[in-house]
């Protein structure tokens, strides 16, 4: 039962993050055209919000609690994408690395450690709750 908790979080959290990303790669698109990395940052965009579909879809049919771990792992990476992209963006309108720009980037690296000790913490938990059964 709690694994199956889990994934239908890990499946809203995940269909949520792809529509923020599919929209920011629209607004991406029709605003900045002209940008010189644009491409770039239309690359991972897509790349985090196709990736956060498949997330989704993997955890909404984990039954087991590998495939809940498969979908945590697709989710991180999708986030990190996601973050970097957007740190990219930030840096690539600013033209120069000032220490706004370096706190943001510290803001999104501790995110992402957070993320990656959540998720460990939910794997580790899962995995003695299905141990003592």
């Amino acid at each position: 039962m709690r694994v199956h908790t889990e994934a239908d979080r890990l499946e809203n959290k995940a269909l949520i993050l792809s529509g923020f990303s599919f929209t920011a790669l629209t607004f991406m698109v029709g605003f900045y055209h002209g940008l010189t990395s644009a491409t770039f940052l239309v690359t991972w965009l897509l790349f985090s919000s196709i990736l956060f579909l498949l997330t989704a879809e993997v955890a909404g049919a984990s039954i087991k609690i590998w495939e809940l771990v498969v979908a945590e792992g697709m989710y991180s990476v999708s986030v990190f994408a996601l973050f970097g992209s957007f740190i990219f963006f930030v840096w690539e309108q600013l033209g120069i690395i000032s220490y706004p720009i370096l706190a943001i980037l510290l803001v999104a690296v501790g995110f992402y450690l957070i993320l990656t000790a959540v998720t460990a913490r939910t794997v580790w938990m899962l995995y003695n709750r299905k141990e003592s059964s």
